[in-house]
């Protein structure tokens, strides 16, 4: 055993266990998009909306600037697809490299905008930190809208036409968890409700893919969200899905669906190039002949992405060794993992020790990082804490980054290990498995996903069920049930009582074992 267990044992059935467990209903479980919030209830979404619409009818030239994430690109692909399905052509797209460029509004995006002779700059998913660059663009006359669904500190909201961000102090909108495309899709909402325009039904999906990428709490609207894309499959349809459609394995169950969203972000999640180019949004927005183009050199991107992280365990495994539980600081000095990998590195570190992960790259004459943690810990406080060292920080309460000077390294580290000794016992008191219900070796059959279908889609806040098993035996196991062992090795001779949790693809992974 390495982790602390917690469970009840219960003659109750499977699904009721882990209701009682989580003490929800399953009414709430039948939310449909009518339900959801009016988007006008977000600040600024009816002036932010106003302005868009003014642009449209006046031919204004609109730059969306979004952020090269699978969040940002569906969210700049959702507004540039609308604004060009309402007949408009004057707009362009602008997304960073983050493998050049830092995070947020930089110089470029400021030329880029002169060049242009742009009126109004929508920003999607990123913006609320940059009230400075901001201040620079109102002054050229431009308005700015920012549709952002990050943390910040509310006294440093920019100034400028409109922000609609649900996390706003002063935000009437009951859900503020929405992911950045979930925000493009409410201003899209907004506007296709007053010119009296259809929301394609397609805008759905892709604001489905952009949320599970990003990894939002898959809670109240986010799950509506995507649910309504599960239950309503064969009207999510255009060039881009067709396609996409085409080239991968049947789509049968709902979690074939999910598989299918997954390839998605995987898959537009690639494609950065310069001068705010991505070719993971060009996939999206082109047609015929372009669009196998476009699609040649993600999938192409992302084949050697993945053969990257397959190379990624020594370098994991290493960090894991010399891990000696005072907060993991790795600083990627000898350039062994890639940038786009920092945060996929933090995630498998995070989710097998249970702990903080702060991943620094240097880049230029500044330092980078991807930070993870898991629950008793707020990269975010973590990051306040380290503020006198940092040029800027932002992010989620279990993942942000931050850019700093490199002559702050040492005072970073100083900083970080002491707020991480702040949090220590709280970090340790999270260390443990907690089981939403108790089976049998015996009742373990394909059942158990077929009656979890109505949960879907798993996230955080809503996850994949822990089940703790007693009695079990490989031997007395259906065989075509796909058990991830991981790094624990069992004895067909010998029965165990296991920790698992149950996964989307139809397979449980071993979490922990008790036994000989």
């Amino acid at each position: 055993m390495r982790y602390r267990w917690l469970f009840q044992e219960s003659e109750e059935s499977f699904i009721n266990q882990i209701l009682n467990k989580r003490g929800i209903d399953k009414s709430v479980y039948s939310s449909k998009l009518e339900d959801i919030p009016q988007e006008n209830l977000l600040a600024d979404m009816d002036k932010a909306s106003d302005r868009v619409i003014s642009a449209l009818y006046g031919n204004e030239k609109i730059v969306i600037f979004g952020h090269d994430d699978p969040d940002g690109v569906t969210a700049t692909y959702l507004i540039f697809d609308f604004l060009e399905k309402c007949g408009f052509q004057n707009h362009y797209y602008y997304i960073p490299n983050r493998l050049v460029d830092h995070h947020g509004i930089q110089d470029n995006l400021v030329e880029f905008l002169k060049e242009t002779g742009a009126k109004l700059l929508i920003t999607v998913d990123n913006g609320i930190s940059s009230k400075e660059k901001i201040d620079i663009i109102t002054e050229l006359g431009i308005d700015v809208i920012v549709t952002d669904h990050h943390l910040f500190q509310q006294k440093n909201i920019p100034q400028c036409y409109a922000v609609v961000n649900p996390k706003r102090e002063d935000c009437t909108y009951p859900y503020t968890m929405l992911a950045g495309v979930g925000v493009s899709l409410m201003l899209v909402r907004a506007i296709a409700a007053k010119i009296n325009k259809e929301v394609k039904a397609s805008y759905y999906f892709w604001c489905a893919v952009g949320s599970i990428a990003d990894r939002v709490p898959m809670t109240g609207v986010n799950w509506t969200l995507v649910r309504h894309v599960l239950d309503n499959w064969d009207d999510m349809v255009d060039d881009t899905i067709i396609f996409l459609k085409s080239v991968c394995n049947p789509i049968i169950t709902t979690y074939d669906k999910i598989n299918f969203l997954n390839y998605c972000y995987r898959l537009i999640a690639n494609g950065r190039a310069n001068e705010g180019i991505h070719h993971g949004l060009r996939f999206l927005i082109t047609e015929g002949r372009e669009k196998y183009t476009e699609f040649g050199i993600i999938q192409t991107e992302k084949k050697g992405m993945e053969k990257k992280i397959s190379h990624l365990n020594v370098i994991i495994a290493e960090i894991m060794k010399a891990n000696d539980n005072s907060g993991v600081v790795y600083f990627d000095e000898e350039d062994r993992i890639p940038y786009p990998l920092l945060g996929t590195c933090a995630t498998f570190l995070v989710n097998n020790l249970h702990e903080p992960v702060v991943m620094l790259k240097p880049k230029g004459d500044t330092i980078l990082c991807e930070a993870r943690c898991s629950d008793g810990f707020s990269v975010l406080e973590a990051f306040a804490h380290c503020e006198s060292a940092l040029i800027q920080y932002g992010g989620h309460v279990r993942a942000g980054g931050f850019t700093m000077k490199p002559e702050n390294l040492e005072l970073f580290i100083k900083l970080y290990k002491e707020y991480f000794q702040l949090k220590k016992s709280v970090i340790r008191e999270n260390q443990f498995l907690e089981a939403d219900a108790t089976l049998k070796v015996s009742d373990i059959n394909k059942d158990i996903w077929n009656d979890l279908d109505f949960m879907l889609p798993f996230g955080q806040e809503n996850s994949e069920p822990v089940i703790m098993i007693k009695g079990f035996n490989a031997a007395k196991v259906d065989k075509t049930i796909n058990i991830e062992y991981n790094q624990h090795k069992l004895k067909s001779s010998v029965t165990y009582d296991l920790m698992v949790q149950i996964c989307h693809n139809g397979s449980m992974k071993v979490l922990d074992i008790k036994g000989e």
